[in-house]
């Protein structure tokens, strides 16, 4: 078997953008992204974190709910990161120096975006590419000058609530159903897929029934028949510019 996987060394993008050059967290546009600073130059990968984590857990039942049940409460996730210093701190050129101007006072509110395996580093974003998008506030700056390694500085982050995975870069293209018609019977449980853009976005689409009573879906684009009739099963994304429809006829 061909070995086919891919090394992440020089596939990944991280950027800094202000909290305020976001309108919507869940799908930025290109424009927001690219008018940050992209950090990836300047990180080293010794030290580097940035990601989701397993969210809190809730265990607090009433005296009628089923046992050992446990929901899942907010979202965690965290970033540290460490970053090479410039030689020559006044030159407002070098990536090192740029990283060390945004970070260097704490305290700091806006998003850290990963890019994974879609382009260099240098490559701008561009719609359609998934991306995970990280609130954050900076809480500490440290220097890291540790016996013959290059001199660099960590920055501790503190989350701020605002977590999308695997979402998209804003598009300029409506999400696309398929099939565009279903018919089903009594029987039958038949699924329906969202694209945009190219890219698969069934298990990030809202999916929703405009006749539950005649066809559910669920939140993978499962459709089953509840009773005769007919009902729009829409489909939408934060990237989208608008939804996809498939017609479903229930007998």
């Amino acid at each position: 078997m061909v070995d086919k996987k891919v090394m992440s060394n020089k596939n990944v993008t991280v950027w800094w953008v202000p909290a305020s050059g976001i309108a919507n967290y869940l799908s930025p546009t290109p424009a927001e992204i690219n008018a940050g600073l992209n950090l990836s130059p300047a990180i080293a990968w010794d030290g580097f974190e940035l990601g989701a984590s397993d969210s809190n857990d809730i265990d607090d039942r009433s005296i009628v709910d089923a046992g050992n049940a446990v929901t899942a409460g907010f979202q965690q996730f965290s970033a540290s990161l460490s970053m090479f210093r410039d030689q020559n701190p006044d030159d407002v050129t070098s990536d090192y120096v740029k990283a060390w101007e945004a970070f260097k006072r704490d305290r700091v509110p806006g998003y850290l975006i990963l890019r994974v395996l879609q382009a260099a580093p240098n490559q701008p974003a561009a719609a359609g590419q998934f991306i995970s998008v990280f609130r954050f506030i900076t809480d500490y700056t440290a220097d890291d000058t540790e016996g013959e390694d290059s001199v660099k500085f960590t920055v501790g982050f503190l989350p701020q609530g605002e977590v999308k995975v695997n979402t998209l870069v804003k598009t300029a293209t409506p999400v696309t159903v398929a099939p565009a018609t279903l018919a089903i019977t009594a029987s039958d449980i038949k699924t329906v897929t969202a694209t945009l853009s190219g890219k698969s976005i069934t298990q990030g689409a809202t999916w929703i029934s405009s006749n539950p009573g005649a066809a559910s879906v669920s939140p993978n684009g499962v459709v089953k028949r509840v009773s005769a009739g007919t009902a729009t099963i829409t489909a939408n994304h934060p990237a989208a510019t608008g939804p996809g429809t498939v017609t479903v006829t229930a007998t």
